[in-house]
């Protein structure tokens, strides 16, 4: 991606997310536990996805109108530091354990996202979406200034 031109670019951006939504397992809500315990980081390939498709560098060659689907999406351990995730439909996600170190999430949805234990520290929240979301991570609350939030609850990791 970050070598491809223009429109190729964006259509290496489609085809990871596509990959993503059909690899990484679906989050299961308290009425659907499963039989199957959900795995604590991505699938190797999961993860070489994800850090492709969000380096900063590669999101400058992708045409701004393509939003990265993530919503709903077991991501349960992924390793973003420094992710572009503007505009990234994350709502719903599970985020446990995540490493989002100073990630930019600037008009992102998080709302209803799970984040227990997951690293925030230092990420944007510039109208970012935090509608019914209880984060419970390691973030500098300040950061959460900008941020959209209704119904939301910031409890700090210990």
């Amino acid at each position: 991606m970050q070598d491809a031109p223009g429109r190729t670019a964006t259509d290496a951006a489609h085809v990871l997310g596509h990959f993503i939504r059909h690899r990484a397992p679906r989050t299961r809500g308290p009425d659907d536990p499963g039989t199957d315990p959900l795995p604590s980081e991505p699938a190797a390939d999961v993860q070489a996805a994800l850090t492709a498709l969000t380096r900063p560098e590669s999101r400058t060659r992708v045409d701004e109108r393509e939003r990265l689907d993530l919503r709903g999406l077991h991501l349960a351990g992924a390793q973003l530091p420094h992710a572009d995730l503007t505009h990234a439909n994350l709502a719903g996600a599970t985020l446990t354990g995540a490493n989002l170190w100073e990630a930019t999430l600037a008009r992102a949805d998080l709302s209803r996202a799970t984040s227990a234990g997951a690293n925030l520290y230092g990420a944007t929240f510039e109208r970012t979406l935090l509608l019914r979301t209880t984060l419970t991570t390691h973030l500098n609350q300040e950061a959460l200034a900008d941020a959209l939030m209704y119904e939301t609850t910031v409890v700090p990791d210990q």
